[in-house]
């Protein structure tokens, strides 16, 4: 979903390869959102009979570039609907500028020497430091954690380091969701994928691993849901799409995996699967840029805005919680319908809150 830091302890690295795939790990408050300004039932209308359309062409025709056109016909009504709020009960716990540059404030402050904010003096931050803020609104009362980064790497700053993550998540991970991711890339057979998983040190019965990679289309964006990158990639590799099931695509979507965590979504999914209802949506209800709100890191760990600006950790209260990297110094962003540059994060958020609040888009080519 962008460029993503890679274990916060090794390179930064490409979130996406040359391939039409891509992996993704958003500042701002709902509240001057506006409502959408073209009628949802007269949008819905034209969506019902535009797209059946191109399908009705493509199937008659089978003309190159159809697909393309329903993509950006796609991009054109979501900015002709315009913003909408996304869910509260779903908030960005973001990596930002404001969060990386903390140091620079505290680096003649010996006062500080000893605090919660020394896990993030400099980048890449301490595993400790996600530790701390897992724990504190897991405390607080949040339903769930994400973590919209690979933790596949040991620590830089030790196995001492490591261990404080493994320990909450001993606590929590029944709770928490980390992110995998699948490398693609090129050899002289052609194009071989793995799975990077977080480091095995981190493995605990009940944690929850999702993948992070998303479809990307011909135009260069990401319109589709991460459950949807194994589809692509095996139509894309027929000759090994008989053994990746098995071998390769052992893991959920991060955003399956994040909402495993709720029991009334759970629920409701196998429902949907025994009665064999509806097919599940393939392409991510775009909100809005900026739709959700977004909270800088070290909020959580300074006490100060935690009992002031946080209400003592009750901002919480009942909420998804995604942790990610919105900072521009670590580039980790991508084109979208709604927007040239939307955080990785940011897109988990959308993708997220399409599968929970079940929201469709028509489609009429497969």
């Amino acid at each position: 979903m962008f460029i993503n830091p890679r274990g916060l302890f090794g390179k930064i690295i490409p979130s996406h390869t040359p391939t039409r795939y891509t992996d993704i790990s958003t500042n701002k408050d709902t509240s001057s959102q506006q409502n959408t300004p073209l009628n949802q039932a007269r949008l819905g209308f034209l969506l019902a009979v535009f797209f059946p359309l191109f399908g009705a062409i493509s199937t008659a025709r089978d003309w190159e570039g159809v697909q393309r056109m329903e993509r950006q016909t796609q991009a054109w009504f979501f900015k002709l609907r315009g913003p909408v709020t996304g869910p509260d009960n779903i908030v960005i716990l973001a990596i930002d500028e404001e969060s990386l540059n903390l140091n620079q404030s505290y680096d003649n402050d010996e006062s500080q020497a000893l605090t919660d904010l020394e896990l993030i003096k400099s980048w890449p931050w301490k595993r400790a430091a996600y530790a701390k803020a897992i724990e504190r609104v897991m405390a607080a009362g949040a339903k769930s954690v994400a973590v919209s980064i690979v933790l596949d790497s040991p620590s830089s700053y030790g196995e001492a380091d490591d261990q404080r993550l493994r320990k909450v998540l001993k606590n929590y991970g029944e709770r928490v969701t980390l992110a995998a991711i699948y490398d693609t890339y090129e050899t002289v057979e052609g194009e071989t994928i793995k799975l990077v998983k977080p480091n095995s040190l981190f493995e605990t019965p009940q944690l929850s691993v999702g993948s992070i990679n998303y479809p990307i289309e011909p135009d260069g964006r990401i319109y589709r849901l991460a459950n949807q990158f194994p589809k692509v990639w095996a139509k894309n590799n027929p000759e090994l799409a008989e053994t990746s099931d098995q071998l390769i695509f052992t893991v959920p979507s991060f955003n399956e995996a994040t909402l495993a965590k709720r029991p009334r979504y759970a629920k409701a999914a196998a429902q949907q699967s025994e009665l064999k209802r509806k097919p599940k949506p393939e392409n991510i209800f775009f909100y809005g840029s900026d739709a959700f709100t977004s909270i800088p890191f070290w909020y959580v760990l300074d006490d100060n805005r935690w009992h002031t600006r946080l209400d003592d950790g009750k901002y919480f209260q009942d909420k998804i919680v995604l942790i990610g990297p919105t900072a521009s110094s670590l580039a980790d962003f991508h084109r979208t319908p709604v927007s040239d540059r939307m955080a990785g994060v940011e897109i988990n958020a959308n993708a997220i809150a399409t599968l929970l609040e079940g929201r469709r888009i028509f489609q009429a080519i497969p």
